[in-house]
């Protein structure tokens, strides 16, 4: 499975649960959204973090990276946004006037790569979810019961 797939996939269950879908990216696309450190202003993308989708639901937005495998990194870049929240300024602009009181950050990936190193990994982040070969998606990791 590829990550274009784990992101279509995605896309369509969370707008099947009622998700809105404010931005997304397929790899080497350019396509998405692009937040900007605080503090970068005039530096072009330094820093910057594309996520692979950013969606809305009530009070709570979800930002996501995706991959076709378990890779560490995505968990470490996604901890990093929880824990020392570098875009701050960029989340705000983007999510401003949707009365978002919560923002979660997670990984996507395939099911066959949810294992014993991504469920090791999971802690790092607010959510995991899997997609199974078959287009369904099973939330794998999401212990703070997002609505999904």
């Amino acid at each position: 499975m590829t990550e274009e797939a784990v992101t279509k996939a995605l896309l369509v269950w969370l707008t099947a649960r009622g998700w809105e879908i404010l931005c997304y990216d397929f790899p080497q696309s350019g396509t998405g959204y692009l937040l900007h450190p605080d503090g970068a202003a005039g530096e072009k993308n330094r820093g910057g973090v594309i996520p692979d989708i950013v969606a809305v639901k009530g009070e709570h937005a979800a930002f996501f990276e995706n991959k076709n495998r378990f890779v560490p990194a995505d968990f470490d870049k996604q901890h990093r946004m929880i824990a020392e929240n570098p875009c701050a300024a960029a989340v705000d602009r983007l999510l401003a006037g949707r009365g978002i009181r919560r923002v979660w950050y997670g990984v996507g990936l395939p099911r066959p790569a949810w294992g014993a190193r991504a469920e090791h990994a999971a802690a790092l982040v607010d959510f995991v979810l899997a997609v199974e070969p078959n287009g369904g998606v099973a939330a794998v990791h999401n212990p703070a019961k997002i609505p999904f």
